[in-house]
């Protein structure tokens, strides 16, 4: 969610969007985990888990850094083209997503408990995950358009530069608790 408000309000609501979309596509990458058994090896694996983990977490703090970076200098990223923007915010959203290995044990442990043995797994736990997929990114997609409408309120450079602090300082915080957190 802290992604979709910092692209929303710095980007407006289609970059917010692409972000939410990136999210809610990270979700299939987790169904497809799941479905193969990917999920149960990380589950399985301390191994598997602390590098799945340790890259998440790296990326979190790689991101808040970036944002730390970008209050800093006064600006709301590298990034100047609408197109470019919105899949850099697409992009970070989906591996934001990919490399939250708690993400991967939500799917293992409870969409299990709605597939019927007796049916395809694999589809069964697909259409699960777009279930998840649309339910997410209809909230998603209400939280950008909000917050979108609202950021131009937020769009001084002074607010800006207090969103992308806030913003820096939780993700390096986020990072740095999910690598320091049990399996």
């Amino acid at each position: 969610m802290l992604l979709v408000a910092r692209y929303s309000i710095s980007g407006g609501f289609r970059t917010g969007l692409a972000a939410a979309l990136g999210i809610c596509s990270g979700l299939f990458v987790h169904a497809i985990a799941a479905a193969i058994g990917l999920s149960a090896l990380l589950a399985a694996s301390s191994v598997a888990f602390s590098t799945v983990k340790f890259a998440g977490a790296l990326y979190l703090v790689w991101l808040g850094f970036s944002a730390l970076m970008a209050a800093r200098r006064g600006a709301t990223g590298p990034v100047t083209g609408i197109e470019s923007r919105q899949f850099s915010a697409f992009r970070t959203g989906l591996l934001t997503n990919v490399l939250n290995p708690k993400v991967a044990i939500v799917f293992l442990s409870l969409l299990p408990q709605f597939v019927d043995e007796a049916g395809s797994v694999a589809a069964q736990t697909m259409l699960l995950a777009a279930v998840y997929f649309a339910l997410g990114l209809t909230w998603l997609f209400a939280y950008a358009a909000v917050l979108a409408r609202t950021g131009r309120l937020l769009t001084t450079r002074r607010v800006q530069r207090l969103f992308d602090l806030a913003t820096g300082t939780a993700l390096v915080g986020f990072g740095l608790r999910l690598a320091l957190s049990d399996q």
